[in-house]
């Protein structure tokens, strides 16, 4: 098998333009390797800021309906003291009346056991 000079020129010719093509191809490989990667980095960033900016969101909330619970607990706290109050005044008052009524009816018993003993 002898080969023919001119056979040999096209067959390196031939690996040339292959390798020429195939240096092409892996170029535009990484180009488009590059391309989605860029966007695919573009989608995390977007998708972190969009979590980033939810939970900063969902803080607020939080932050926002503790301090509507915490006054809610507060307003009640002064209900429960002003209740409290007003019954302490209110059995404080009754105790004075009773004070007074007993008070009434010894002077009362007293000036009939003095009638009763004239």
């Amino acid at each position: 098998m002898i080969l023919d000079p001119s056979e040999q020129s096209n067959q390196a010719f031939d690996f040339e333009t292959e390798n020429q093509y195939l240096k092409l191809t892996i170029t535009a490989l990484r180009d488009k390797i590059e391309t989605l990667q860029i966007k695919q980095d573009e989608k995390i960033q977007k998708t972190k800021s969009a979590s980033a900016d939810e939970i900063s969101q969902l803080q607020n909330t939080v932050n926002s309906l503790r301090d509507k619970l915490e006054k809610i607990q507060i307003r009640e706290q002064e209900k429960i003291q002003k209740a409290v109050a007003r019954a302490n005044d209110e059995n404080k008052q009754l105790k004075n009346i009773i004070n007074m009524l007993r008070e009434k009816l010894e002077v009362q018993d007293g000036d009939e056991n003095q009638t009763k003993k004239k």
